[in-house]
């Protein structure tokens, strides 16, 4: 009985053990390699394949696309596609899932998460409609008023509005201070995507706080970077624009 015992112990610590793989020996001069993480599946589901993660770096615009596969399944997703103006500062990760059942069947997912921080000196006394309520504890979420639009993207001659009660996540909180911090994520067509991304001028609209924030030149490259070669190519363009070398699925 105690041998079954040790045994037990020994197969479960194997199964929690965490591998990060360093690539930096077999990186090329002056490139940054990529940083690779495989994360194994809960003990309870031995079958399902671990995650590996990938971060691969645009060139000459500091964005970051972090890669997640498990099986037929990939994730991308843009990080670091940072503005800012007076009073908020702002991310917007656009994401792409595909996933290939077994008999190569394909199925796409497009997604768009903002993240961002308010300063308390943009809200009115009557300018609290999307981030309800008065300070709260930290780590609560707070509620919303259905039917409220958190922000636009204007794409060019198109304006994408995005309402708090189609977000797929939403999650804001006041901070010390009465900095607002708020993440939300939200489903989007495929067409829509392309747009948003391929966009010669892009902004972000609020009326509620108001404010207007204009992507810059280097935003929108990350933006239509992320589109050309993750969501068009899949990573794999015939000339891939990417820092670093590409690591070799596991």
């Amino acid at each position: 009985m105690v041998k079954v015992i040790l045994l037990s112990v020994a197969v479960l610590a194997c199964s929690c053990t965490v591998n990060v793989y360093d690539y930096s020996s077999h990186s090329h001069a002056g490139a940054e390699p990529d940083t690779v993480y495989a994360e194994p599946a809960p003990p309870a589901f031995p079958s399902t394949p671990d995650t590996v993660i990938t971060r691969r770096a645009l060139s000459g615009t500091g964005g970051v696309v972090v890669i997640e596969s498990a099986g037929g399944w990939t994730r991308y997703t843009l990080k670091d596609c940072l503005i800012e103006t007076d009073g908020v500062a702002f991310e917007t990760g656009p994401m792409f899932d595909l996933s290939v059942s077994e008999d190569g069947v394909q199925s796409t997912l497009f997604q768009i998460a903002f993240m961002m921080t308010i300063q308390d000196y943009m809200f009115g006394s009557d300018q609290q409609s999307v981030f309800a309520g008065q300070s709260t504890p930290e780590g609560t979420v707070l509620p919303v008023v259905t039917g409220t639009r958190l922000l636009s993207l204007v794409a060019d001659r198109t304006s994408f509005p995005f309402l708090v009660e189609e977000a797929s996540l939403f999650e804001s909180d006041w901070l010390p201070g009465g900095t607002v911090s708020c993440r939300a994520v939200f489903p989007v067509a495929d067409w829509e995507m392309r747009i948003i991304c391929s966009a010669e001028q892009l902004a972000i609209v609020s009326d509620d706080p108001e404010y207007r924030i204009v992507f810059g030149d280097n935003e929108r490259r990350q933006l239509q970077q992320f589109y050309d070669i993750f969501v068009v190519h899949h990573g794999d363009p015939p000339a891939l624009p990417v820092q670093g070398i590409r690591a070799e699925q596991l």
